[in-house]
């Protein structure tokens, strides 16, 4: 049995910062399609159409992942639709 001075030693998870990042969108129900497709719209800088289609995945799968990169952008495009009040996770690809 080890002694009370001792701690056990726990692992750290330590992310890859140089590897590539996603922006998950969740969608609570509580945000209009319109709101969802403006934030996307500004977030990622896409076309209409594609926000559009980004969008109704969202409304349909309750959750899409709308960007995949470097970890500074990812971090951007999820600090973007967090300010427009939109639920969304960084994730390690």
């Amino acid at each position: 049995m080890p002694e009370y001075d001792e701690l056990p030693k726990l692992r750290t998870y330590k992310p890859n910062f140089s590897g590539k990042w996603r922006v998950i969108v969740y969608h609570d129900d509580v945000r209009t399609f319109e709101q969802i497709l403006f934030g996307i719209i500004f977030a990622i800088n896409v076309t209409m159409w594609q926000a559009w289609n980004l969008t109704k995945k969202i409304i349909e799968q309750d959750t899409t992942i709308i960007f995949e990169g470097e970890y500074l952008t990812a971090e951007k495009v999820a600090e973007i639709m967090r300010q427009t009040g939109i639920l969304v996770e960084l994730d390690e690809a």
